[in-house]
């Protein structure tokens, strides 16, 4: 392996190193601001009880849609 290619490597692997660490970074927060926030935790929580919704999943969901829910008349409105 030339060293042009082991620099670009180490350049490459520093690079994938640094955004790792933004990714948990970010991930903190979220749990931190998710905490803060006890009628997001709550509604969080609860969506993980449905079968192959997990944690991740549903953050994602309830930072779409929100925790106020009546907007929605049915579970058929939500999903559409």
């Amino acid at each position: 392996m030339t060293d042009a290619r082991k620099y670009r490597m180490r350049l490459v692997r520093a690079h994938i190193d640094y955004i790792t660490a933004e990714i948990n970074d970010v991930d903190k927060q979220i749990e931190y601001l998710i905490s803060s926030y006890p009628d997001y935790d709550k509604a969080i929580r609860l969506l993980t009880t449905i079968p192959g919704v997990k944690h991740d999943s549903a953050i994602t969901i309830i930072s779409e849609i929100g925790i106020d829910m009546s907007q929605f008349c049915n579970s058929k409105h939500l999903c559409c």
